[in-house]
């Protein structure tokens, strides 16, 4: 027998269809219903609007940096192959048409990313800014422990 108090029962009502589903989900789970349907509500409320909004924050944040990135590198192999190319091409080197055709993905990719970088940096500052935000609202929500001295000992 459990030490916690019992709860009273709650009577819910839901369609025939759905009671069949979650009693498959529990049986396939290992759990009683009413076990699967705790789970599944605290499940949910684990994932409110306000963190599933966060978690798309920071996906669009990562797309933004991802790409930022992939713009710095196209753009540092595009000035590569301008550098050593020619040479390479007027020696008669075999990697010659390699780096041609790197220089050209890097210039195409470079001018394709170019036209998004700007729109990226100013989403990267919001996002950054919003996250501070929230950070800020959960510091707030925590309880400050506050620190006591002792109090002296009676002799």
């Amino acid at each position: 027998m459990s030490d916690r108090p019992q709860q009273p029962p709650y009577p819910l009502r839901m369609p025939q269809e759905l009671r069949e589903r979650l009693e498959e989900a529990a049986k396939a789970t290992g759990r009683s219903l009413n076990a699967e349907i705790v789970q599944r509500l605290e499940s949910s409320l684990l994932h409110s609007p306000d963190e599933v909004s966060r978690q798309l924050r920071l996906t669009e944040f990562e797309g933004a940096a991802g790409r930022i990135n992939t713009l710095s590198l196209a753009t540092l192999l595009q000035k590569i192959s301008e550098e050593i190319g020619p040479s390479l091409k007027a020696a008669g080197h075999p990697l010659s048409a390699t780096i041609e055709s790197a220089k050209q993905t890097a210039t195409l990719t470079a001018t394709a990313l170019k036209a998004r970088s700007d729109e990226d940096a100013a989403l990267l500052q919001r996002v950054i800014a919003e996250l501070n935000a929230d950070a800020k609202v959960l510091d707030s929500l925590e309880p400050k422990k506050v620190k006591r001295k002792p109090k002296p000992l009676d002799k």
